[in-house]
């Protein structure tokens, strides 16, 4: 248990890297004596809220037609599946769940969305007398305010649901729930208007302005014009903080980036209905987000697990994909100057390599202390994959797949290379320098060194070679002498790892086969699905986590001399 003492220094560690606006608003909250409904003379405009509501209605469900039939259809039998999870639901609007973050999904109203689809495309009663019972039952409870359903980000989310079933189901809904739901986006827009969260910053901050543009588009009042003007601004700010010139979203998490990038296409197709676009800088953002996505796929088409990326993340690549078409598939190599992040794409070969400490430096809530490490596909197939997220707040997993011995690098004394704490925390930060790169074709060089907090004289240097289909990393110690220092290598479930001799290891999977070699003082192991301590396993998914194998490098005692591991397709 951490004394208040160890308390105190790791907030001190985390704060000192806040933004100033982040620091009062922190201040702000803790003198909140709570925010009520806030009320507004402002209404539903009919003639922009009809133009709004056919844009929207244009745009296929977030995370695809099939997936947003199955989730409806899972509602309709009284099963709630997201998260990873299938839970039994029986009209309770204040079930607490089994986590923070799943009470949060359910009042998203997601799946009434996908229901709302659903009902409009089959035409079929039973699917909208469910869907009008479950948004009365929702304002029976909820209408007086209160955590979570009144928190800034399940209102934002809430707020484009709700006008996504006006635009499919609201000719259908009965007069009387059609009002309820254009008089709650009103309010919505008040509550959200107060709420932005500014002492969270990074993604929520995004989806809070994301959502105060659409829905204060379909309002008029005394106080819609100029609202709807600050939403845009604010919006357009913000995404301009979030996504520098590289066109990745600074959070590094491809997850996230994908829902901004899907959050800032809709906030176009809004502006269009009042025959307005957002301003140029802002539309090549939204370029580069488009063009950067590509190359934050795997040769399969699912995305890097990069930092708190999973699997399951409800947003249909295909439409984003569909914006950076004109410029081709990914080939050859790319490198994120301002994520500092490096994809090397050669038919199924795909590699993929982290420069970066934990970001960004205000927000690094969903950073993983993984520096150095990478991720690798052979023939089309993930290979060497890192550890993944499968879950935040109250996940028993969080703090080993968040740590270094859950990513493909170094560890020096079994400690990860950030200060991670609670669930999204970071005190200290490993300090990642001296990147280098050099590309031609066939030959690709990728050299860099990481500071780890706790040893701040100890560094390690990391060098990739790519000759080929061939991949050596080289790794050096220095400052660690006498110390443990280990290395992982964590391999996709999907594939089987045996021994081949001493220092020498094949992978087989039904469609390849690769070979490792180690050269170096190392003691080689591979381990699967152990607890004590926790190795050979990784999150597939959220709430989804199965061994797989890893192998390990070991030196309880480290002479400063370099560990070479080589990774090739075998015949």
């Amino acid at each position: 248990m951490t004394s208040p003492l160890a308390r105190a220094g790791l907030l001190v560690r985390t704060a000192r890297h806040l933004k100033p606006r982040q620091l009062v608003h922190q201040i702000l909250r803790l003198i909140d004596l709570g925010s009520p409904i806030a009320k507004t003379t402002d209404r539903w405009s009919p003639a922009q809220g009809a133009r709004e509501l056919a844009a929207l209605a244009a745009l296929a469900p977030v995370p695809g037609p099939t997936h947003a039939e199955a989730t409806a259809r899972a509602w309709l039998e009284d099963r709630i599946e997201v998260l990873g999870l299938s839970v039994n639901w029986a009209d309770d609007w204040r079930m607490a769940g089994p986590s923070p973050l799943w009470r949060y999904h359910l009042h998203y109203h997601d799946q009434l969305a996908d229901l709302a689809w659903l009902a409009a495309r089959t035409g079929d009663p039973a699917m909208l007398t469910r869907l009008t019972r479950d948004l009365r039952g929702w304002n029976d409870d909820w209408a007086g305010g209160g955590t979570p359903a009144w928190d800034a980000y399940p209102i934002s989310v809430r707020l484009v649901n709700w006008l996504r079933i006006l635009a499919w189901a609201g000719p259908l809904l009965e007069p009387s729930d059609r009002e309820r739901l254009e008089r709650g986006i009103a309010t919505h827009v008040a509550c959200l208007h107060w709420r932005l969260e500014w002492h969270i910053d990074g993604n929520h901050l995004l989806r809070n302005t994301w959502a105060l543009v659409l829905g204060s588009a379909v309002l008029e009042g005394p106080e819609t014009a100029a609202l709807h003007e600050e939403a845009v601004a604010l919006f357009e700010r913000i995404l301009a903080e979030q996504v520098p010139e590289d066109g990745c979203h600074v959070e590094r998490t491809p997850m996230y980036h994908a829902r901004a990038l899907r959050d800032a296409i809709e906030v176009e197709a809004c502006l269009r209905t009042r025959r307005r676009k957002l301003g140029a800088p802002s539309v090549a953002t939204i370029d580069r987000m488009a063009a950067a996505l590509p190359w934050l796929q795997r040769a399969d088409g699912t995305l890097w697990m990069l930092n708190d990326t999973a699997q399951d993340h409800d947003v249909d690549l295909a439409p984003l994909l569909a914006r950076a078409a004109s410029a081709g598939p990914p080939h050859g190599v790319r490198y994120f100057a301002d994520a500092r992040l490096l994809v090397e794409v050669a038919g199924g070969d795909r590699l993929r390599v982290d420069l970066g400490a934990p970001a960004p430096a205000h927000q690094p809530g969903h950073a993983h202390a993984g520096a150095l490490g990478f991720e690798l596909d052979v023939a089309g197939i993930p290979c060497i994959v890192d550890g993944g997220c499968s879950g935040y707040d109250g996940d028993p997993w969080r703090p080993y797949l968040r740590g270094t011995a859950a990513h493909n690098t170094v560890a020096i004394d079994g400690k990860d290379q950030s200060e991670l704490w609670a669930t999204f925390r970071v005190a200290a930060r490993a300090a990642v320098g001296d990147i280098t790169w050099t590309s031609k074709p066939g030959d690709l060089t990728v050299s860099a060194e990481c500071h780890p907090y706790h040893t701040r004289g100890a560094a390690h240097h990391r060098e990739f070679r790519r000759l080929g289909r061939t991949l050596t990393i080289t790794d050096t110690v220095q400052g660690a002498a006498g110390r443990l220092v280990e290395s992982f290598l964590h391999i996709d479930p999907s594939w089987e790892a045996v021994p081949a001799g001493e220092r020498a290891f094949v992978l087989r999977h039904s469609g390849a086969r690769v070979r490792i070699t180690v050269d170096g003082p190392a003691e080689c192991s591979l381990h699967r699905g152990e607890h004590d301590p926790r190795i050979g396993w990784r999150a597939r998914g959220f709430n989804d986590v199965v061994p797989s194998w890893t192998l390990r490098l070991r030196d309880r005692s480290y002479v400063e001399r370099p560990w070479r591991v080589t990774i090739a397709p075998a015949d």
